[in-house]
């Protein structure tokens, strides 16, 4: 909850917390159970467009998910995952997907087939690689990669000027790189500095 109010003022920044907030407020919400059981009526679980399953030690994604194709909000935080389902791209209508504090070594590449999404929060993971053609998600305005196991920016993100906000501490970054990430992201708020500033983290 900290770390979202943070996220917030992030996009406050940029005149965007008004539109987030209403966007939340405005979708089809279900908070199921640990067992995730959908109702027998598709009727019901089509009109499902967010869902929050975080705290769940749920270890593998469960593939009910993918029968909610009106998805447009996605969060597994703080579970057991390594890995995300290739199938994923079924929820075509995402729009938030938010699986921070997981154990995600990668990410499937059919992500970049996500073309409505808006927000990545993937923080405290295990990543150190992005999928190649991420950079095609331009409607992407939010990607938090915050204390992930990237040595390096991945070479995709510089292709991503039309991000709003990036956070990507805990990445070693020596001037050059800092220098580079300016002139790549003119537009964009760049969260670089390993010491974080995000209350209650």
């Amino acid at each position: 909850m900290k770390y979202m109010i943070c996220l917030l003022s992030y996009l406050l920044t940029y005149s965007l917390a008004a539109q987030f907030k209403a966007w939340q407020d405005s979708m089809a919400y279900a908070k199921l159970t640990p067992y995730f059981q959908l109702p027998n009526d598709s009727n019901t679980y089509n009109k499902i467009e967010k869902l929050i399953l975080n705290d769940k030690q749920i270890k593998s994604f469960p593939k009910t998910i993918l029968k909610l194709t009106n998805l447009k909000y996605l969060d597994l935080s703080n579970n057991k995952l390594d890995t995300l389902p290739n199938d994923i791209k079924q929820l075509k209508k995402l729009e938030l997907l938010k699986c921070a504090k997981c154990q995600l070594k990668k990410l499937p590449d059919s992500i970049i087939t996500f073309k409505s999404l808006k927000y990545i929060i993937l923080y405290k993971n295990k990543l150190n690689e992005l999928p190649s053609g991420i950079s095609q998600l331009k409607q992407l305005k939010v990607m938090d990669l915050w204390n992930n196991d990237f040595v390096n920016p991945p070479e995709e993100l510089y292709d991503m000027s039309f991000l709003k906000v990036l956070d990507i501490r805990n990445i070693s970054l020596n001037k050059a790189k800092i220098a580079r990430l300016k002139t790549s992201f003119p537009n964009t708020k760049v969260y670089h500095d390993p010491s974080c500033n995000c209350p209650g983290e």
